[in-house]
């Protein structure tokens, strides 16, 4: 599993819209959730992608909000891993590429990228 935080210069939609042009059609969109009444926006996106390297389905969640000022998004790759061995060989790293693709250049600061 890994887990990250990126600054962005978008809105939260807009981030939102970079993140599916770029990942869907390699993965399949499985949720994407709005939480209405706040007074900041927060999307939850939810990917899910089958890697023939691990055998197995990846799932991305991508948290997008807005409550500090500037658009956080906060991102998970998880699965691939077996019951003996917790590894994907590199699989949510690939993940994790094609999320940082979309946004490139809308990159206004990270934290535990890997």
């Amino acid at each position: 599993m890994k887990t990250a935080t990126l600054l962005l210069d978008l809105s939260v939609d807009d981030a939102a819209t970079c993140i599916e042009r770029r990942l869907v059609g390699d993965a399949t969109k499985v949720d994407d959730y709005r939480i209405p009444g706040l007074s900041c926006k927060v999307r939850v996106l939810v990917f899910d992608q089958y890697y023939f390297r691990v055998k197995a389905r990846l799932t991305l969640v991508a948290v997008l909000d807005d409550a500090s000022g500037e658009t956080r998004l906060r991102a998970t790759a998880s699965g691939g891993g077996g019951m003996i061995f917790d590894f994907d060989w590199g699989a949510s790293g690939s993940f994790f590429s094609a999320l940082r693709d979309a946004l490139e250049g809308h990159i206004v600061g990270s934290s535990e990228w890997p």
